[in-house]
């Protein structure tokens, strides 16, 4: 019984892959973008320097994913999975913000 449900989460896991790696890169490159973006103010003098960045990382990868989607498009394999990635994301987020006030 036990190796049944250790095999059914490992090909849980499996179809999750996809959706999770682009989930990642998305978010990897929104705080990326977000500190390239606070670096470029500083530089043209927008912002005193050694201020931080008012550009969210959260809101970079929301255009981000927006403008891959939109403008790029994805293969079906990726969109369910993505989805379903962004729920758990969401959902960790709110547990974790909500413990901590």
């Amino acid at each position: 019984m036990k190796q049944g449900v250790n095999h059914s989460l490992i090909k849980i896991i499996k179809r999750l892959l996809p959706g999770l790696f682009v989930s990642i890169i998305v978010i990897l490159l929104g705080i990326y973008l977000a500190e390239l973006s606070g670096k470029i103010l500083i530089n043209f003098d927008i912002l005193p320097p050694g201020s931080a960045s008012p550009i969210s990382g959260i809101f970079v990868a929301i255009l981000v994913g927006l403008l891959i989607r939109n403008v790029l498009g994805l293969h079906r394999i990726f969109l369910r999975r993505c989805v379903v990635c962004s729920q758990i994301c969401l959902t960790c987020w709110n547990y974790f913000t909500r413990t901590q006030t």
